[in-house]
């Protein structure tokens, strides 16, 4: 679980990193909206980690609680929140992308430790 919280990190930082140097070199006057999920925990380690947006800017993520559990999210073009939790996902539900309808993919962890994939049906407006 280290392994992988270590890669997820440090993936979120080249991405932060990435869109960060993009904005900056292509248009100075770019405006970023920063945002933390409902219920994202505040100590160093947690807080909201984005992952993906799509064309209609619906962007999809996850946060780690006050008792570092991950939870996934989806946020709306209008800043409205929802987040969720995989029916197996005693330890975690992580987001990693949603495309064009709304559908979201990522992974959560089991009680017993064991990883599973799953898709999110999109929600209706």
């Amino acid at each position: 679980m280290k392994r992988i919280l270590t890669r997820v990190i440090g993936r979120t930082l080249l991405v932060v990193l990435a869109i960060a140097t993009r904005a900056s070199a292509g248009n100075p006057s770019v405006e970023l909206t920063l945002f933390d999920a409902p219920g994202a925990g505040t100590a160093p380690g947690l807080g909201t980690f984005p992952f993906d947006i799509n064309v209609w800017g619906e962007v999809a993520g996850y946060y780690n609680d006050a008792n570092n559990v991950s939870h996934g999210f989806l946020r709306a073009v209008d800043g409205a929140f929802t987040t969720f939790d995989a029916a197996d996902g005693g330890e975690g539900t992580t987001v990693w992308a949603v495309n064009i309808e709304g559908e979201v993919a990522g992974f959560s962890v089991t009680d017993n430790g064991i990883p599973h994939g799953f898709v999110r049906a999109a929600m209706e407006p």
